[in-house]
């Protein structure tokens, strides 16, 4: 696996960003935008598409990404998606529990078309862990409203190296 914590601030000790060596592209820890909406990331929040130059990663960069920690898509629990999405949480940080056994991880991607309203459904990426079976699913599904933000989704963020 060519994927390596960094610094988003040099010399912190952050471990705010996940490089992917294959792609040359640098992942935002999916916690630094939970509770913020797909509109407020568009408007900036933080400084994270100006300041610090990311954007929102695509449909297909999401994918390589967890094609690279050896992620399968699959709507139902599979048992060789385990350890990876443990893997991917573990990296990027991105997890909700939902009980003690079961970890699960919704994260907004580029929609196709900027969202007209608040009300507009966006589309993300939802993984759970079932750390009892053991088994984990991943899907592209409906997340929520471009204008609500939820405690338990985050958005890919990435830029390059």
């Amino acid at each position: 696996m060519a994927l390596h914590q960094q610094d988003l601030v040099p010399g912190s000790g952050d471990q705010l960003l996940t490089l992917d060596d294959t792609t040359g592209l640098q992942w935002l820890n999916l916690t630094t935008t939970a509770t913020r909406s797909y509109q407020d990331v568009l408007a900036d929040f933080g400084g994270l598409l100006g300041t610090y130059g990311f954007r929102y990663a695509t449909l297909t960069e999401v994918t390589d990404l967890l094609t690279h920690f050896g992620i399968t898509s699959s709507p139902t629990p599979i048992s060789s998606n385990a350890l990876p999405i443990e893997t991917f949480i573990e990296f990027m940080n991105g997890k909700s529990a939902t009980n003690g056994t079961t970890l699960s991880v919704k994260a907004l991607f580029k929609q196709n078309l900027v969202p007209s309203s608040a009300d507009t459904s966006v589309l993300g990426i939802s993984m759970i862990l079932n750390k009892a079976m053991p088994g984990g699913s991943m899907d592209s599904t409906l997340i929520g409203k471009a204008g609500v933000g939820a405690p338990d989704v985050c958005s890919f963020l990435v830029k390059p190296a």
